[in-house]
């Protein structure tokens, strides 16, 4: 039995990774730059300067908090094959950027696969978790171009599945290896810090509920879990180096209250999330897919019904108990941030993490019925509307990170005037590939309407790339191009030469100015 189940792993992942290799590999140059790739890709380039004693200047780097173990071998290859010698193309430092990240995020996927056929002992609901983790528009960008939270995502992936082996197996090795990937959690984004609690949590209250409770055993567990991941976080985080302590508490301070809290246009208004406690649920409830809101919500509640209701039945059974706390992230971590009013942005990006609890909600929807005739509807009717979101993920590509679900108007311009779109400005790279094929001047001077739209000529071959001027001054420009719509129709429409528009809506439009 276990060689069939080995094997019938083994035919969903290949299949799974030859489909989305072969996706990946067709698709990852159509991405554009992101705001946040060129600072990470900075703050790791400090950080292995210091690393290898080129210079000290990462304790003054504003972004020293900010661990780098996913970043870090990207510099290294950088470095390997000299893709930064000044004068040379620089497209395939990004090109490679978001393939590697959307290779991680593929890895993601297997352990999602593996985590839902131990949770629910079913390879249907495996795939299913692998369709709702890659059939999702605004997530299936953000793998290309968003090094922050995806790598935190997949690793939180990663972390689920280790603590399920943990637990089947409390032996050193497995305590060993939920150290390294708690480790590697915590440095790709600090609050990663909440796995770790909760492990110790699990720990103390089941060993009690199962009537094996070893205060011996129970402790030395957990005392070991703690002292291995503290001494992992510290080698992998060379902030860390010069002063531990202080120099952790800091970048959790920091996080807990980051320094940058920006104004977002939401449902027409421009808020901050620390000024609005809805600012998540509003941005979450558009920008997933709508079916996936209702099977997840429902799921929710049977969870906390059920547990409520038969707590002694549904935390003595060992996988239901599995399921109430994986999905119990997704509810505490949000409480956790309405508490603290910590600082969200660019929609809900910042807690993508939390989709793999929200899938679980999904599937234990379905799950909740598994006796009933209903069941199967409910995967036939999911597995059909997927179609329709898989056609939509296409159809706005590349630019699925303005994807809305289909209760928000696509009358023309609707979503431009009432939610912030392309807020990361990867639509530049089509822009400027734009511009360059129609005017061949030497010199293109260009207003952006914000820096990442230069970053963008990176994107461009060489001899394009520096016919590209930046200017300040509207008056001395030859182009405007802005990914704003608000500020973007200021300029006279009938200067408006070019424009990116997705579910009627402009993302990016190019004013020619003289």
């Amino acid at each position: 039995m276990r060689i069939l189940t080995l094997k019938s792993n083994k035919v969903i992942i290949t299949v799974y990774v030859v489909i989305s290799l072969i996706t990946t590999f067709s698709i990852y140059k159509d991405y554009g730059i992101s705001t946040d790739e060129v600072v990470q890709r900075g703050t790791a380039k400090i950080n292995m300067a210091y690393v290898t004693n080129k210079n000290k200047s990462l304790k003054t780097w504003v972004d020293r908090d900010y661990g780098v173990v996913f970043e870090a071998p990207l510099v290294i290859l950088e470095e390997i094959f000299n893709w930064e010698k000044p004068g040379k193309d620089e497209r395939d430092i990004y090109a490679f950027r978001h393939l590697f990240t959307n290779l991680f995020y593929l890895i993601g996927g297997v352990f999602l696969f593996l985590l839902i056929d131990q949770l629910f002992n079913s390879k249907i609901y495996g795939i299913l978790a692998l369709l709702l983790y890659t059939i999702n528009p605004r997530i299936y960008a953000h793998s290309f171009i968003n090094s922050k939270d995806i790598p935190l995502m997949v690793m939180f992936i990663i972390c689920f599945y280790i603590f399920l082996k943990f637990i089947k197996k409390r032996n050193f090795k497995n305590i060993l290896l939920m150290s390294f990937v708690s480790a590697l959690l915590i440095n790709i984004r600090i609050l990663g810090v909440l796995f770790p609690v909760a492990v110790i949590f699990y720990l103390l209250i089941f060993d009690c509920i199962d009537f094996k409770f070893n205060l011996k055993k129970t402790f030395k567990d957990s005392f070991l879990y703690i002292i291995i991941t503290l001494i992992f976080v510290y080698a992998f985080w060379p902030n860390l180096w010069s002063n531990p302590i202080d120099n952790f508490l800091k970048s959790f301070s920091n996080m807990s209250h980051f320094r940058h809290n920006p104004f977002e246009l939401t449902y027409g208004e421009m808020i901050r999330s620390t000024d609005d406690n809805s600012y998540f649920f509003k941005w979450f409830f558009v920008s997933n897919p709508f079916l996936y809101l209702v099977y997840g919500c429902f799921g929710l509640a049977l969870l906390v019904v059920s547990v409520v209701k038969n707590k002694g039945e549904f935390l003595v059974n060992k996988q239901t108990r599995k399921i109430a706390f994986l999905g119990s992230f997704f509810v505490i971590t949000i409480a956790i941030i309405l508490i603290k009013n910590s600082v969200i942005y660019n929609s809900w990006r910042q807690l993508f993490f939390l989709y793999p609890s929200f899938i679980i909600f999904i599937l234990f929807f379905i799950y909740f019925f598994k006796e009933k005739r209903i069941h199967n509807f409910l995967i036939l009717f999911l597995l059909v509307y997927q179609v329709f979101v898989l056609y939509k993920q296409i159809d706005i590509h590349p630019y699925q990170t303005v994807y809305f679900n289909e209760f928000i108007s696509s009358k023309k311009n609707y979503r431009a005037e009432q939610f912030k779109l392309d807020y990361w400005g990867h639509s530049y790279k089509e822009a400027l590939e734009k511009l360059v094929s129609i005017d061949k001047s030497k010199e293109i001077k260009v207003v952006f309407s914000g820096l990442i739209g230069f970053q963008n000529t990176k994107t461009l071959p060489l001899e394009d790339k520096i016919r590209i001027i930046r200017s300040e001054n509207l008056d001395d420009a030859d182009y405007f191009i802005s990914n704003n719509y608000l500020e973007a129709i200021k300029i006279d429409f009938k200067k408006r030469i070019f424009t990116i528009e997705r579910d009627n809506s402009s993302i990016l439009s190019i004013y020619k100015l003289r």
